[in-house]
């Protein structure tokens, strides 16, 4: 079944604080909006991209959120200008760049690389 909502969060802040409050927020999204009826999707760039690195602090709330449904993005651009290798993403797998933002008819501003979390 089609979700009724989609929901896109872009994050580029490496405050741990900050990273706990953006998976709070989506927590809060699928709890306000019902998780059944609601995608979601957080597209991590620049400094935001730490929140999916393998040594981050919130970890087990990144891998609560994929085991609930949520998408996870990360920008290729960012990886290639940091020096980042994709396998250190948590618990992800890649996606064609264009699907991030082609599920709701957005033209990509930079390429990603889209991480799936299984619903």
């Amino acid at each position: 079944m089609e979700p009724q909502y989609r929901v896109i969060i872009h994050f580029d802040e490496a405050d741990e604080k900050k990273q706990v409050s953006v998976l709070r927020n989506v927590r809060n999204v699928l709890e306000d909006l019902g998780a059944d009826q609601t995608q979601v999707e957080l597209v991590a760039h620049g400094p935001g991209l730490d929140i999916f690195l393998d040594q981050s602090t919130v970890a087990d709330g990144v891998a609560e959120l994929l085991a609930r449904g949520v998408i996870m993005a990360a920008c290729r651009n960012t990886l290639r200008e940091r020096n980042i290798a994709p396998e250190r993403l948590l618990l992800m797998q890649t996606a064609p760049a264009q699907e991030v933002y082609a599920r709701y008819g957005f033209a990509p501003p930079s390429p990603f690389i889209s991480k799936i979390g299984s619903p």
